[in-house]
């Protein structure tokens, strides 16, 4: 099947769906295709968004390489998955997402993904981002660490820091953040895909 036939296909099938749907080109991550309701939700044409990679609707470059970090293995292995995050609509605004992303296999192989974008307003993370921004760049490599579980003393040997630094640090996160403990802010963050 040449790209242009299996293109065509996919354009009806995405039409389909209510929520926005992307038909992406992977590993390039490029977007070969979109749906009304992309237009509708991200405020973008559909011919502005053809060809171009989808960090054009991530918030920022670190969060774009996030999300693919966090959910490489699953696309290597042609394995489906659900993420959620945020996304940036044409306007600045910017929206919390549910992503459930689909390999597409042609040949055997997972070339093209579907990926269907619900916008979640009322989801537990909406807010995070906002907060995430206003951490310096030292709170959020605390914040990363103790979303991985470690230790203030793993932290401090991992940021050639002292451990008293690392829980002054994590004390004034946990004030930004409005958690009154590392637990809570770790409960915070369990269904959103690492994207710190």
């Amino acid at each position: 099947m040449r790209d242009s036939e299996g293109l065509r296909t996919l354009q009806p099938f995405l039409d389909l769906f209510e929520e926005p749907a992307f038909a992406v080109a992977y590993p390039s991550r490029r977007i070969r295709a979109v749906n009304r309701r992309v237009e509708e939700v991200f405020h973008y044409r559909a011919h502005e968004l053809i060809g171009r990679r989808t960090r054009i609707l991530h918030i920022d470059e670190a969060r774009y390489r996030a999300f693919r970090s966090a959910n490489r293995a699953r696309l290597d292995a042609g394995r489906p998955f659900v993420a959620h995050g945020w996304m940036r609509r044409r306007d600045g605004a910017i929206l919390p997402t549910e992503h459930k992303v689909s390999p597409v296999r042609r040949g055997g192989a997972a070339r093209v993904l579907l990926s269907l974008v619900a916008v979640v307003e009322d989801a537990p993370w909406a807010g995070l981002h906002a907060q995430i921004d206003g951490l310096t760049e030292r709170e959020r490599e605390i914040l990363a660490a103790t979303l991985k579980a470690m230790s203030a003393k793993e932290v401090a040997r991992a940021l050639a820091i002292s451990p008293r630094t690392v829980e002054t640090h994590r004390a004034n996160l946990l004030r930004k953040m409005d958690a009154d403990s590392t637990a809570a802010l770790v409960a915070r963050f369990a269904s959103l895909t690492p994207m710190v």
